[in-house]
């Protein structure tokens, strides 16, 4: 028995236990219980407005020309109901993926161009339009309208993530306090 005992002596001792004292502290939790007040969440809605709200995007087609001749003869071509491809090409000389802008923003374009395209109806060309870059005929070929949101549709998103920036507040300040309790001798027990 001896000798048996010697050899699996792991088999008859018991782990080494150790008692602990923890402080946990989860933002998450603490977050539940932060109530931002109205301005606050006001602030914040009105420093992140322009994230919250999406602008309307235009699939915008053109036809660019050095003239004003060249642009009148295309614009209309295409107000008789000639195609967009076809009409660049012959009138103006353009290969058709020259004339596609691509989905875009009013802020993606010249004020000249984007003041034109942002009035225009789906499927519309428009008139001759001067810009920097040459003699413009736009066309529109989708709109995807743009979304701005109020407070109200935005201010539970808000409230979860202020609070959780208050909470995590709390806990800088409250870390900072549980130091100074221990440097000061207190224990963990007395200072959680």
């Amino acid at each position: 028995i001896a000798d048996y005992h010697k050899t699996n002596s792991a088999q008859f001792m018991a782990p080494e236990l150790r008692d602990m004292t923890v402080i946990h502290i989860d933002p998450n939790e603490i977050a539940t219980q932060m109530k931002p007040t109205d301005e606050q969440i006001r602030e914040e809605f009105e420093h992140r407005r322009s994230a919250f709200d999406i602008p309307e995007r235009r699939t915008i087609r053109q036809l660019v020309t050095g003239d004003e001749e060249t642009a009148r003869k295309a614009y209309e071509a295409l107000k008789q109901g000639g195609d967009f491809t076809a009409t660049a090409k012959d009138v103006a000389g353009r290969p058709e993926e020259s004339t596609r802008l691509g989905n875009l923003t009013r802020g993606d374009l010249p004020t000249e161009l984007a003041d034109a395209a942002f009035k225009l109806e789906l499927n519309v060309v428009s008139q001759p339009v001067k810009s920097p870059l040459g003699w413009h005929v736009l066309l529109i070929e989708k709109i995807d309208p743009g979304t701005t949101h109020t407070l109200e549709d935005i201010k539970p998103q808000l409230v979860r993530e202020l609070a959780r920036e208050l909470a995590v507040d709390n806990i800088v300040g409250n870390s900072n306090k549980i130091e100074d309790a221990l440097a000061g001798g207190g224990g963990l027990d007395a200072v959680a």
